[in-house]
């Protein structure tokens, strides 16, 4: 069986001589209406199946996306808990050293610096931090209207939709 790619170029390839009679280009094979027609349909079919299993493996990523969705909620309600224990189980301690065969608690000092107030800082502590990114919506509006944009431009896709 042709795949897809051969049997559109056979079908291209055929010109349609009578109302019963279409003509191979390539190799100057008569086939009757009917044999161009299974081509035709033989090259639906395969693309019908090919689009189904593109359906498929779609709704199987999503099922997946899903249940990552419900694991990464499980996962997180699970961390929670522990860091929930975890305070208590520090508050309990509070830094007296804990040992037995399954876990060991130990202790180590750390410094953080806390602002209490970031207005009060001398400026030669403060940093800026500044993002700058395009704005594409209001940038395609605009080329849209007439306008030109200089190191911007809009380009015309053709995007599949598969149902």
């Amino acid at each position: 069986m042709a795949n897809i790619y051969e049997l559109n170029d056979q079908i291209k390839a055929c010109i349609q001589l009578d109302e019963d009679h279409v003509v191979d280009t390539d190799d100057g094979e008569i086939l009757n209406l009917q044999q161009f027609e299974a081509l035709q349909m033989e090259r639906d079919a395969k693309v019908e199946g090919l689009a189904c299993y593109i359906k498929n493996k779609l709704a199987d990523a999503e099922a997946i996306y899903a249940e990552i969705d419900v694991l990464s909620q499980r996962a997180a309600i699970m961390k929670k808990e522990a860091e929930r224990c975890k305070a208590y189980l520090a508050g309990a301690l509070y830094g007296e050293k804990f040992e037995t065969p399954r876990c060991k608690i130990t202790w180590r000092k750390s410094e953080i610096c806390n602002v209490l107030n970031i207005d009060a800082v001398p400026d030669e502590y403060k940093r800026t931090k500044v993002t700058v990114d395009a704005d594409k919506t209001a940038i395609k509006k605009a080329i849209k209207s007439g306008m030109e944009i200089p190191g911007a431009e809009v380009i015309q896709k053709l995007n599949m939709t598969l149902k």
